[in-house]
């Protein structure tokens, strides 16, 4: 079924987990796709008596905040920010596109110009270091529309999303300041590297995993199926990322690693 299902009232089940500050359903429901910015059409009833001056008419984001749920804001946030980051990793035809999307944005937002050029800036430099994949422009479309509708009905939550995007900005497969060459960064990921940073990565292997794009269920089979070795679960993972991800790059990979705060380690791992 879909995890955006909703009530009579036009809310979904994520808005009510994260009205009622229940983390562990926000969590799942996360997992499953549902959606933290998704907002009920003009049709649907009005439901009163809302505490903390939560409007019906509010994203599952914005109830949260409103709720003072820091937590499961932030749990929010950085699932906005993966899927905005995995979506971006292999993406290159499409960018004329998005820089469209980014120049509609502008005219909704016109007063958050500083934004806006980190946008634009950010599009330009994809366009330069990342490779086409159509699956993943689908994905990236869809998400800029829905930034796009946050941004236009709930103006006054701009600062909500603004990290979400800036996360954007390190999506550039050649970060700067590594160590790697250009050539390295764009080649495929081999069977030694992948045992290096599994030995490098330690109990950071399941958020390198999200970052490439795994759910949070696929990362506790990995746990399941490995218990007893943190390296042994992260080759697993890295060798199906491998087998799924037709532009599995070291560059890719690294961008992962230093999302979770590995970078060092792995670039010296990614030196084989």
């Amino acid at each position: 079924w879909s995890p955006d299902v909703t009530d009579i009232y036009g809310l979904t089940p994520l808005f009510w987990a994260g009205y009622k500050g229940h983390k562990d359903c926000v969590e799942i429901l996360l997992s499953r796709g549902a959606d933290p910015l998704y907002e009920r059409t003009q049709s649907n009833r009005n439901l009163v008596g809302l505490s903390y001056g939560v409007s019906s008419d509010d994203s599952p984001l914005a109830a949260a905040t409103k709720c003072h749920h820091g937590d499961i804001v932030a749990m929010m946030q950085d699932i906005i920010k993966a899927r905005l980051s995995v979506a971006s990793a292999g993406v290159c035809q499409g960018c004329q596109q998005l820089t469209s999307e980014v120049r509609s944005l502008s005219a909704v937002v016109a007063k958050k110009d500083e934004q806006i050029h980190l946008l634009e800036t950010t599009v330009n430099d994809m366009k330069e270091v990342v490779t086409a994949n159509g699956r993943q422009i689908s994905f990236l479309s869809k998400a800029w529309a829905n930034v796009k509708r946050f941004f236009g009905a709930r103006d006054e939550q701009f600062h909500h999303v603004v990290p979400s995007v800036d996360q954007l900005s390190s999506c550039a497969v050649e970060s700067p300041g590594s160590s790697l060459s250009a050539s390295e960064l764009q080649s495929s990921v081999t069977d030694v590297q992948i045992l290096e940073v599994a030995k490098a990565a330690g109990d950071k292997w399941s958020e390198i995993g999200v970052y490439l794009g795994f759910k949070f269920t696929d990362m506790k089979d990995y746990e399941v199926k490995h218990r007893d070795s943190l390296s042994e679960r992260l080759v697993e993972v890295l060798t199906d990322w491998r087998r799924k991800e037709r532009n599995a790059t070291v560059g890719i990979l690294l961008s992962a690693c230093k999302k979770a705060g590995v970078e060092g380690a792995a670039t010296n791992a990614l030196r084989q």
